[in-house]
């Protein structure tokens, strides 16, 4: 998992997060409690602000 903050931006995250291999989310994310990326998914909030709320699964190899 790597969590980048890009121009100023960074991601936020609730508590009992999972980020499996090869995730990624980047920029202005708001993560909720007991979010899980899995396997290569992308969070970009880069653009414009993104959030995922509490018990959302985010599948494998999905972008946001």
């Amino acid at each position: 998992m790597s969590l980048y903050q890009l121009k100023g931006r960074q991601p936020q995250m609730g508590t009992g997060c999972f980020f499996a291999p090869g995730s990624f989310v980047v920029g202005e994310v708001s993560l909720g409690n007991h979010v899980n990326f899995c396997f290569n998914s992308v969070a970009s909030g880069v653009v414009v602000s993104l959030t995922v709320g509490d018990n959302t699964n985010v599948q494998d190899l999905v972008i946001l």
